[in-house]
């Protein structure tokens, strides 16, 4: 009897994961929005959270399943105010890849 060796190929898949660039925050004073911009993964998930103050504790979170489409992802926030009070800041995170 012959013995067979078998040969066991693992692959590793590479799941790839950028950190997130906000590239623009626009305020439309017309439709009563601010305008996010940022950096992103076709395929990935990222959450979009807004704060006061840039104290971790107290941020916001917006939306925790934006899916970008492309290489830049632009997200609404139609709750912030046209007039700019109160001041707020952004952030973006990636939640799931591709």
């Amino acid at each position: 009897m012959s013995m067979m060796s078998l040969l066991k190929t693992t692959a590793l898949l590479s799941v790839e994961e950028v950190d997130p660039e906000i590239i623009s925050v626009v305020v439309d004073t017309e439709n009563d929005q601010v305008i996010v911009t940022f950096t992103s993964l076709t395929g990935a998930t990222y959450a979009v959270e807004r704060s006061t103050t840039l104290e971790s504790a107290l941020w916001e979170e917006l939306d925790d399943s934006v899916v970008a489409a492309d290489a830049t992802h632009t997200y609404l926030d139609p709750g912030a105010p046209s007039s700019g009070e109160p001041k707020y800041f952004y952030n973006v995170t990636q939640v799931e890849a591709p």
